[in-house]
């Protein structure tokens, strides 16, 4: 567990080996825009209190973000997971999320996310089972041009404000049980 103060900048940085930001605390911006992580990342129970860049990042193997707590903007845009696992379950998300063009390759778990702002999926596309199950939109949400490859399952999410899915493509079985639309 690592405690920091200042901002962090490793964008561009290829981690060849497995990577452990598990229980972090950053008190500053995060920046792993461009980054490339080889081999299985863990940012699991982080603490960022501020933005967080992962735009255009590459995740080879797992990427685990399991109870990671992002106070600020967090931008995954353009990032591509690779064929194993991503997982975001219990995440939150305290300001807007940007997985605008996002590519996952592998099963994306956000199962019980919370997302208090604006959450953008536009564009992304999900080649395996995509995981909502759960979770908490209480802000805009857009599933807009998104392409669902496997199953997606919204059971029991809550969507208290707009839900786009204009142009959306579910392949698979679409869950939307016990799911409630507020907005």
């Amino acid at each position: 567990n690592a405690l920091l103060r200042e901002s962090i900048d490793l964008g561009g940085t290829t981690f060849w080996q497995e990577a452990r930001f598990k229980g972090s605390i950053l008190h500053s911006e995060a920046g792993f825009e461009s980054s490339v992580f080889k081999r299985y990342v863990t940012f699991k129970d982080i603490y960022i209190k501020k933005d967080a860049w992962f735009q255009g990042s590459c995740f080879s193997a797992i990427a685990n973000f399991g109870n990671a707590v992002f106070l600020g903007h967090a931008n995954f845009g353009s990032a591509s997971f690779g064929e194993l696992c991503t997982n975001f379950e219990k995440a939150s998300f305290h300001e807007d999320v940007d997985f605008t063009q996002s590519r996952f390759s592998g099963t994306a778990n956000f199962k019980f996310a919370t997302f208090a702002k604006a959450a953008s999926f536009w564009k992304a596309g999900f080649s395996k089972d995509a995981n909502f199950e759960g979770a908490n939109f209480k802000g805009y949400s857009s599933f807009q041009s998104a392409k669902l490859s496997g199953n997606a399952d919204f059971r029991s999410a809550i969507f208290e404000e707009e839900f786009n899915l204009e142009f959306a493509e579910f392949m698979g079985n679409a869950i939307f049980l016990g799911s409630h639309m507020i907005g």
